[in-house]
């Protein structure tokens, strides 16, 4: 079992560096200086290191363990099962409507349950990824490994005969791949150990590798990413974020206007005013923001349900029913498994009516 946990986790790890998307254009140069190739999402957080919006943050938080499960599903019946699962897990009164009460303690009850199960595994896999068992890790230690088990990885994919890196429409080496994914994960991952690393010994012991692994967790991260992006977006350097400063990485990411882009716009101005700017008084400071992306604050579950049912309550009765939320499932599922739900949404609404 703790075998299967590690590899799990160096799984998660590589898959991370290659599906992750970075930005296509940054309105400052600083963006591009402090982040570059680094993907800058974190499950569960509204906000991207680089102050985007999450876009996939719904999916995350309503499904919470269940969203790997559901986007690995091929079969649209089968997602759509699972879906219906966690319906009836958050749908706590068996009422067949879920209502903002129990939309946000499910909501919660999903952060807490992550946070928990990282603490739990957290000494399991800390001891497989300390190779000489001497109670720390230092950064050789572990790149060493990383490598080694992206050549595993990647070897196996190969000989599977599932998967092969392109180049400019051209396959690429084994070498070249598994050096192009090492260099993105030690790039990532190196951001990341230095947040970690509390004592700044280089090194990580187990208490510390916790926050490397999981910095949504770990007030320490979250502090650093608040003063990252304050800094980042900062126009007039007050020392916080008006609404414009707030809009200000997104307005300027793309030269393309389009309706999506309009979509997300109307989100973001919308979680500046409700949910960010706490006392209303037009700016965010350092501690709204922070409060705004702890996922252990309940406020944050409480605005994530909030938004569900005003973008899914289509009979306006203040509570979601199955129906709404398979009729919005791109909303709950993201958009990767959303089109296998889509498929069968027919015959279930059908069915339930």
């Amino acid at each position: 079992m703790k075998v299967e946990v590690f590899v799990l986790f160096l799984y998660l790890l590589i898959a991370s560096v290659t599906l992750v998307p970075v930005p296509d254009s940054d309105p400052d140069p600083a963006l591009d200086e402090k982040y570059g190739g680094v993907p800058d999402h974190i499950d569960g957080l509204p906000l991207e290191r680089d102050g985007d919006l999450n876009e996939d943050v719904d999916a995350e938080m309503f499904l919470g363990d269940r969203k790997d499960n559901i986007e690995a599903i091929d079969d649209q019946f089968e997602a759509q099962d699972e879906l219906e699962q966690v319906f009836d897990l958050a749908d706590k009164d068996s009422d067949g409507l879920l209502s903002l009460t129990e939309l946000k303690e499910w909501i919660h009850h999903n952060a807490m349950k992550h946070r928990k199960e990282s603490q739990e595994y957290n000494p399991s896999i800390f001891r497989h990824t300390d190779a000489n068992n001497d109670g720390y890790l230092d950064w050789e230690e572990y790149t060493r490994l990383i490598k080694s088990h992206i050549r595993e990885a990647i070897e196996e994919e190969r000989n599977a005969g599932n998967f092969v890196s392109l180049r400019d429409g051209k396959p690429i080496s084994l070498e070249e791949e598994i050096e192009e994914v090492y260099n993105g994960t030690v790039e990532r991952d190196e951001h990341l150990w230095k947040m970690a690393d509390a004592n700044d010994d280089g090194r990580l012991d187990e208490e510390e590798y916790l926050p490397f692994q999981h910095p949504e967790h770990s007030t320490t991260t979250i502090r650093a990413m608040v003063k990252d992006l304050i800094k980042l977006l900062d126009k007039d350097k007050d020392g916080q974020l008006d609404e414009e400063e707030f809009m200000r990485y997104y307005l300027h990411r793309s030269m393309d206007f389009d309706k999506s882009d309009a979509k997300a716009n109307k989100r973001r101005v919308r979680e500046f005013k409700v949910n960010v700017d706490r006392d209303k008084d037009g700016y965010v400071n350092q501690v709204e923001l922070e409060d705004y992306l702890d996922p252990q604050n309940i406020q944050h579950a409480f605005n994530e349900a909030m938004f569900l049912v005003e973008q899914a309550d289509d009979d306006k009765d203040g509570m979601l029913s199955l129906t709404e939320i398979l009729q919005h499932n791109n909303l709950f599922v993201g958009s990767r498994a959303s089109n296998f739900i889509s498929n069968s949404l027919g015959h279930v609404v059908h069915w339930e009516l």
